[in-house]
């Protein structure tokens, strides 16, 4: 995910760290990564949903 966002690709990048949470998703980091990506690809809708922190939220526009 880091690799793509250093690339500016928000999206790849996104889609990686929600396959990392459905790992573990406890990795407070990772969920912050997240919230960034979502932030540079202007989806403030997508930071709100983070705060839940449930993934079956982005599993309809991220395919993870």
């Amino acid at each position: 995910g880091i690799s793509y966002a250093n690339q500016s690709k928000y999206q790849a990048a996104a889609k990686y760290y929600l396959k990392a949470l459905s790992l573990n998703e406890g990795a407070e980091h990772i969920w912050g990564y997240l919230r960034f990506c979502f932030a540079c690809m202007n989806r403030h809708d997508l930071v709100a949903q983070s705060d839940g922190r449930n993934l079956d939220t982005f599993r309809g526009e991220f395919k993870f």
